[in-house]
């Protein structure tokens, strides 16, 4: 029979909102993030385009097709784990920044509305790199 402190101690590791935190990233990766828009349950997600996080705070925003339609600014704040939209379309759009790891697949994810999410997508240079060092 487990006792009660094997009982507690497994209970906080594998609590889910606990599992979640772990992976919680420490800032949002550079490169560029898919936008998809999530409506009703029984239809496919929208896609909306795509953003470039960029070096030194900067970002670059795509519609479908790679038109480009916006740029501004950014800064990660690490207490909030947050992506603040400084200047540009996402700031005068009023989008969130929220950054975790989606837990179905480990990818790292931007919340910026209530319904749409970027999804980071890994840079296939360096994906192949890593496939040919193996």
């Amino acid at each position: 029979m487990p006792t009660l402190r094997c009982l507690l101690l497994s209970a906080v590791l594998f609590h889910p909102a606990i599992a979640r935190a772990a992976d919680e990233p420490g800032e949002p990766k550079l490169g560029r993030y898919n936008v998809r828009a999530y409506g009703a349950s029984n239809r496919p997600p929208l896609f909306l385009g795509h953003f470039v996080l960029e070096k030194d705070g900067k970002y670059k925003v795509y519609l479908p097709g790679g038109k480009l339609a916006g740029e501004g600014t950014y800064e990660f704040d690490k207490t909030k784990k947050e992506v603040k939209w400084l200047t540009g379309k996402y700031q005068e759009e009023k989008w969130e920044g929220r950054v975790f790891v989606a837990s179905d697949d480990k990818s790292l994810t931007i919340w910026l509305k209530k319904t749409t999410r970027a999804t980071h997508v890994p840079d296939e240079k360096k994906e192949e790199k890593k496939d040919e060092k193996k």
